[in-house]
């Protein structure tokens, strides 16, 4: 069995039970779909980051291609939420059978039961608890409560989008920030617009509260803040923090506080520090990591700055 070591994963989250397929090289820079990059595999993922936030269970992530198989009826205590990448199922659910096509979303309930037949069917699925779905409610609406979807089949592109980036940062191992805010984003969109019971809520407005926030991210630029803390400085919830900092900023926080790390990290090596050692400094895991961001900003790599090769730099 594979290890966290020996896949050189982080050791948060926790990772049990992973298999991963080794016939070719994953690459965050490249276009691979999810489901060759990481076909057929099965996760128990404890993401540590969000325990606090909302008290986590270890969450399943299933993620499989080209399945041929029939399903018989059964149920989880969990909700689950999935999205088709290539293929059919023909999902049994409520007596009747609902296909779900490429782009299409699954989501039941708890103690639902389903069943169905996959044809050709890769998938992407999770099964978030009672406990999250919770949460994530009261983010929404700001009033305790729990999703009740009626809808088992969604067919909406952007809902797609938003899990597949979920799925993408779970699978990449992105930064804490950046994972929680794929993951609220997707599943309060899921909820606003499917849940059965729906509260408008006003939320506040306001450049000073972002100021502030953009503030803290400056301050803490090196050793990173989670989401939970920004919104809770800011006295809303983590939902509208969202909302309300891409307003003002047109970047998620976590895009914004990705942005003034690369940017520091920059002048560091500018002034003539190692790129492995501004990488560390300023919360990247490695340099390859640190390279990957810069390059998807600036279109070249960092060592192009450390060589003043074909750069002009402005001191």
């Amino acid at each position: 069995m594979a290890t966290a070591e020996s896949l050189n994963l982080p050791r948060s989250p926790t990772y049990v039970g992973l298999k991963v397929s080794t016939s070719l090289t994953v690459s965050a820079d490249s276009n691979i779909v999810l489901y060759d990059a990481f076909a057929n595999t099965l996760q128990y993922i404890m993401m540590n980051s969000l325990q606090k936030p909302y008290d986590l269970k270890p969450i399943l992530f299933e993620n499989f291609q080209g399945l041929n198989r029939d399903f018989s009826c059964h149920h989880h205590s969990t909700y689950s939420v999935g999205i088709t990448h290539k293929g059919l199922f023909l999902s049994c659910y409520g007596n009747q059978t609902h296909p779900v096509y490429r782009g299409g979303t699954r989501v039941l309930n708890p103690e639902e039961a389903h069943g169905g037949n996959a044809q050709e069917w890769s998938l992407t699925n999770f099964y978030p608890t009672v406990e999250l779905m919770g949460q994530i409610y009261k983010e929404v609406f700001c009033t305790d409560g729990q999703p009740l979807f009626e809808s088992h089949v969604i067919e909406d592109r952007h809902l797609y989008i938003l899990l597949r980036r979920f799925f993408l940062c779970v699978y990449y191992r992105e930064d804490a920030l950046e994972t929680e805010s794929a993951m609220l984003e997707a599943l309060s969109y899921l909820v606003l617009h499917y849940a059965q019971t729906q509260v408008r809520v006003k939320y506040p407005d306001g450049k000073e509260l972002i100021a502030h926030s953009i503030e803290l991210i400056h301050d803490s630029v090196k050793k990173g803040i989670a989401l939970s803390s920004l919104a809770r400085e800011a006295g809303i919830s983590k939902y509208h923090f969202l909302r309300i900092f891409k307003k003002y900023t047109g970047l998620t926080p976590h895009q914004y506080a990705l942005s003034v790390r690369i940017q520091q990290a920059t002048q560091k090596i500018i002034a003539g520090e190692s790129i492995a050692e501004a990488s560390l400094e300023y919360g990247f895991s490695d340099q390859s990591h640190f390279t990957r961001h810069f390059k998807r900003i600036y279109g070249y790599t960092p060592h192009k700055i450390s060589q003043n090769s074909n750069i002009v730099l402005y001191r």
